[in-house]
């Protein structure tokens, strides 16, 4: 929802966001998802390589003549080669701050520290940022 409404709020193709979106929770739903820790253990090349079989797998469910396209798209997510793929990238990293702000009310903040270090290197966008700064307080 809140990738819908950002990109209908800016202008975005919607279309397009949506679709970026389905396809990183898709991603994620088999790879599960992944800390900021975790992918310091696993590192840079073992996550990529993760990811890369999360899609495949999936692409290979679909009808052939929507591969290509939905390949695309995850390439274009993975190189945030559009202003929708850099959206839903940094959409992504505020909704994880707004989970370690509801589970540091529980456990204490310093234990989600790292989740908003984390949002806050990707998060560029100064709107978006403002919100994070909000959080993140």
């Amino acid at each position: 929802m809140l990738a819908w409404l950002e990109a209908e709020r800016r202008k975005y193709d919607v279309g397009m966001v949506l679709k970026l979106a389905l396809i990183h929770d898709l991603e994620e739903a088999i790879t599960g998802d992944l800390t900021p820790a975790d992918k310091r253990i696993l590192g840079a090349p073992e996550v990529h390589r993760a990811r890369r079989r999360a899609m495949d797998e999936l692409i290979q469910n679909l009808p052939s003549n929507l591969r290509g396209s939905y390949r695309r798209l995850w390439t274009d997510l993975r190189l945030l080669r559009t202003k929708e793929a850099l959206l839903v990238h940094e959409l992504d990293k505020l909704e994880m701050a707004f989970q370690a702000a509801r589970i540091g009310r529980r456990v204490g903040r310093t234990r989600v520290q790292s989740f908003f270090q984390s949002a806050t290197r990707e998060i560029k966008d100064p709107e978006l940022r403002r919100v994070l700064n909000k959080i993140a307080s």
